[in-house]
């Protein structure tokens, strides 16, 4: 969360909205008195003129009280120096040498503002007023400027967050985006509605990933190209291992041919995996759409899964294993008969072959929720679950497999599965063997 660039904007937003309303009281706290000091000091002023002008009589007022707190009025009153020090009754003994005119003293603990002048027969007298009415304006008037803005600061955050997030949406979508490419699918993030901010590192993102497609293109066009050129001598020598076969040779020299036999037969297998791999991870045209899935035709996945086993039998009654069909329901998904049959075929190869003699394989394939589910159990040693994982990439094997294979099958299946939108899960089967689950979503019929 920390490390949420929307969070850190909201944040130091928050901080700096803050911090604005407290700078904004004080400024307006600091203001407000000004204003106060001016309006109390004219009030001082013109009481002191009406006295001069005979309307008003010097008399003592004294503080008046209102509900709740007392609140000091004017005190005009002469200033009495009979007893050898200046003393006004409603305010108290005053400094010695009070010079006349404006200004702001404290009379026995209580804070004055105070105007000092004659009378024109000489005598002095005072106009005051406490300056506790000053200060409260002051702070009523920054009251009033930072309450509101204290209380708008969440629905401020929430419309920074709304405007944050609006913003970086083009980067989650792009995101997004790229997430639900395959990896046969490296596409150019679109950098159009981008921030001028993010677009330089997005332009930088583009050539990587250009120069990436084109190092993996080379290499799927390698792989091919190798695959390709070997196939014709290894199927050229498999035919020769045949017609050698037939011939008549002895029996050491026939002990010493079935390796050769089995070899070139891995090798061409091999070669097979290699081209299936091949293509499976080719780039079509489409490829920016993401998972092509949906610009296929739709496939009836029954009839794949059918046909496959059907093809591996003779293989699992070879190696004694019980190969069938638990449950076939109608189901068709959109992809391609090849892709479908190779992701199959894939599957249940290697659970036949993984399989020990006595050993049994069930396959079923049922539409729930919308989606096809391919389900392969067998009763074989299983995939630990940390190396679930890793057995998707190419050439890996487990340590320990007795079976011959090249280690091109679950990736293989998997390319396939990302290139129709599907998604492959490997489990613990109910027997204690592997399960292999395809899912994908149905199409209509």
């Amino acid at each position: 969360m920390r490390n949420s660039l929307q969070f850190r904007l909201s944040l130091w937003m928050a901080v700096l909205l803050l911090a604005t309303a407290v700078a904004a009281g004080a400024v307006s706290f600091f203001w407000a008195l000004h204003e106060a000091n001016e309006l109390q000091d004219d009030l001082l002023e013109q009481t002191a003129a009406l006295v001069l002008a005979g309307q008003l009589a010097i008399n003592p007022v004294e503080p008046t009280a209102t509900p709740g707190a007392p609140r000091p009025s004017v005190v005009v009153e002469l200033v009495d120096t009979a007893a050898g020090e200046p003393r006004v009754n409603g305010i108290g003994r005053l400094p010695r040498d009070l010079p006349d005119g404006l200004d702001t003293h404290v009379a026995e603990g209580r804070p004055w503002r105070m105007l000092l002048t004659h009378l024109p027969d000489g005598r002095r007298f005072i106009v005051a007023q406490q300056t506790d009415r000053r200060d409260d304006i002051a702070q009523d008037s920054a009251l009033a400027a930072l309450v509101p803005l204290v209380v708008l600061l969440p629905v401020l955050l929430l419309l920074i967050r709304v405007v944050i997030g609006s913003t970086l949406r083009p980067i989650a979508r792009a995101s997004h985006q790229l997430d639900r490419q395959g990896d046969a699918a490296l596409v150019d993030v679109p950098a159009g509605d981008m921030p001028d901010e993010v677009r330089p590192f997005v332009t930088s993102i583009n050539a990587l990933l250009r120069r990436l497609t084109e190092s993996l293109e080379q290499q799927r066009r390698f792989v091919a190209d190798a695959a390709h050129e070997l196939r014709s001598p290894i199927t050229a020598l498999t035919v020769q291992a045949e017609n050698l076969e037939h011939a008549e040779m002895s029996p050491e020299a026939r002990r010493r041919f079935v390796p050769l036999r089995e070899g070139l037969s891995r090798s061409r297998a091999l070669l097979e995996q290699l081209l299936s791999l091949a293509r499976v991870q080719a780039p079509r045209a489409d490829a920016h759409h993401g998972p092509d899935a949906a610009a296929q035709p739709s496939v009836a996945l029954h009839e794949v899964v059918r046909e496959v086993v059907s093809d591996l039998v003779a293989m699992a009654e070879a190696g004694q294993v019980d190969l069938g069909v638990t449950r076939l329901d109608a189901v068709r998904v959109a992809g391609t008969p090849v892709d479908l049959q190779t992701l199959v075929r894939n599957a249940v190869d290697n659970a036949v072959r993984y399989t020990p003699a006595g050993g049994r394989v069930d396959v079923s394939l049922e539409q729930a929720g919308g989606r096809a589910l391919l389900r392969v159990d067998d009763t074989g040693p299983g995939i630990p679950p940390d190396q679930r994982e890793r057995v998707f990439d190419a050439f890996y094997r487990l340590l320990g497999t007795q079976q011959t294979g090249s280690g091109l099958g679950l990736s293989i299946a998997r390319s396939i599965a990302q290139r129709l939108g599907g998604q492959i899960v490997l489990e613990t089967a109910p027997g204690g063997g592997l399960r292999f689950e395809y899912r994908q979503d149905s199409s209509p019929r």
